[in-house]
């Protein structure tokens, strides 16, 4: 997002915006794309499930049919259909056709611990694994109406993710087996663990890249497998300085680069992992900012729900992560402020923009609350600041509700 400094008595340029910025100051530990909309949802405390529709820069309640004080997990799209569960003591599942209102979907349970992980493996069929030891795991034949207990195959163990991936089943496990693979819908699994290491017993997550298959541990590392499952290497590693927990959370694909959330900030690959780049800036390790639970993305940025104080969503472009995805090519453009002080009018000039339509300035404060919107018409805005108290604002230049600035 394009951000400079000004304010009724000065103008100044804020430093790099090539960073994560905090944009949600509450609880949040997941997040999900559905829509053309990001939902962010805390599985640890009783928030409320909440929306945005302007990348991640507000964000509102949408709750509507959930009941009050409900700890939800944002699990999966399913044949057009959101689809969260109640993340502790119950296994209800809600869904959403609009992502607004939410009704109540499964008339059998899924036991009473809770839903860690939920997907979608096409036609009417999902597969869901509980938060207990008992290693089960549950599948619906009927879009979540109703479900049953397939066979457990990894008793004592805790499944921490299943995902769907080049046309098989895969679980991961808190101990060994660590990952399972079933080829017939969850019906029968085997055992794919060649490769990784007796220490990194804990899967923590699970993802894919075209054909190669991901999984990430408990202690920082992750694995790569070529052969769908058979044996796996090891192609990153937070560290190896200590031994304390340093959690893979989640992976999230885009193309052909695959990206990680982690308990040290967030890396990605964009050479199917041979190598990885860290992208921290922005983030307060003061805050823990920079441990992030799940990563999504929307209309040109990369949301990250964070286990910060006081929770934290935090944002950034993607062409300030990556080059080479598909986005607007105005993401350069160069603005001017004028007059500088002001204290009534003031105008804003983007030259790259003469000629566009659709194009606006949101103004908003220090803390991110927008203040203002005003027309881009022509590369000009003018932007009545009579009524502003003294001090720094931030603005943005958009197009299509989306920041070409740089």
């Amino acid at each position: 997002m394009k951000k400079i400094l000004f304010s009724i008595l000065t103008l100044s340029s804020l430093v790099s915006s090539a960073q994560w910025a905090h944009t949600g100051n509450y609880s949040a530990e997941d997040c999900i794309s559905a829509f053309g909309k990001v939902y962010a949802s805390s599985t640890a405390t009783n928030d409320s499930l909440r929306v945005s529709t302007d990348q991640g820069f507000t964000w509102a309640v949408s709750n509507t049919g959930i009941p009050a004080s409900t700890p939800i997990s944002l699990g999966a799209v399913h044949n057009g259909t959101l689809m969260v569960a109640y993340s502790k003591n119950t296994t209800k599942i809600y869904t959403s056709t609009n992502g607004t209102t939410w009704t109540a979907a499964n008339t059998t349970s899924l036991g009473t611990n809770g839903i860690s992980s939920l997907c979608s493996i096409g036609g009417s069929t999902l597969l869901a694994c509980t938060s207990t030891t008992a290693g089960t795991i549950y599948r619906s034949v009927n879009n979540g109406a109703t479900w049953s207990l397939l066979s457990t195959p990894s008793a004592g163990k805790l499944a921490t993710c299943i995902a769907y991936l080049n046309g098989a089943v895969f679980v991961s496990y808190n101990a060994a087996p660590k990952v399972l693979i079933s080829t017939n819908a969850g019906s029968t699994f085997t055992t794919a663990n060649t490769g990784i290491a007796a220490a990194d017993a804990y899967i923590t997550t699970l993802g894919a890249v075209g054909a190669n298959i991901f999984c990430g541990t408990y202690y920082g590392h992750i694995y790569k497998s070529t052969n769908n499952g058979t044996s796996w290497t090891q192609v990153y590693s937070i560290s190896t300085a200590t031994s304390y927990a340093k959690f893979i959370n989640d992976f999230y694909t885009l193309g052909t680069n695959i990206y990680a959330a982690t308990d040290t900030g967030f890396v990605y690959s964009t050479n199917t992992g041979t190598s990885w780049t860290i992208k921290n800036t922005g983030f307060s390790t003061a805050l823990y900012e920079h441990q992030i639970m799940r990563v999504t993305s929307t209309a040109g940025y990369f949301i990250a729900a964070s286990k910060a104080v006081s929770g934290r969503i935090m944002r950034i472009p993607f062409a300030q992560i990556v080059t080479g995805i598909e986005e607007s090519t105005l993401n350069n453009v160069k603005s001017f402020v004028y007059p500088n002080p002001s204290n009534r009018y003031t105008s804003i000039e983007v030259k790259d923009l003469e000629n566009s339509g659709n194009c606006e300035v949101k103004v908003c404060d220090l803390l991110g609350r927008e203040f203002a919107t005003y027309p881009l018409e022509n590369g000009k805005a003018l932007l009545n600041v009579e009524s502003y108290n003294k001090g720094l604002y931030l603005y943005s230049i958009l197009k299509d509700k989306n920041s070409v600035g740089s």
